[in-house]
């Protein structure tokens, strides 16, 4: 909706938009963009919660008249909790595996 410039009700169209019937057409002018631009964000973001972690995002666009050029990154530092609970069934009984390990995040 922020692209929107204006909308033009035409009820009445010139033949060479070949409209049939009494209807009209709906006409959406979106706004020029800017064709010598740059924008860079970026984001860190502290995480805790068994453990803690930092994670570090950027997020890079730029745009020169016909060239558009976007670049992202992240990564995460710390550590992280990791939970796995196996159970498999077999003939003579059922085997369960649980593990709860400290991951390093890099």
């Amino acid at each position: 909706a922020d692209d929107i410039q204006k909308i033009e009700i035409i009820t009445n169209p010139p033949a060479k938009y070949e409209a049939s019937g009494g209807g009209g057409l709906i006409n959406i002018i979106y706004k020029k963009g800017v064709n010598e631009s740059w924008k860079n964000s970026s984001t860190v973001a502290y995480n805790k919660n068994v453990y803690q972690f930092f994670t570090l995002r950027n997020n890079f666009f730029y745009n020169k008249n016909k060239i558009r050029f976007s670049l992202s990154v992240s990564g995460d530092k710390g550590h992280k909790r990791e939970l796995i609970n196996l159970k498999t069934d077999y003939p003579s009984g059922t085997w369960d595996q649980r593990e709860d390990k400290k991951r390093q995040v890099d």
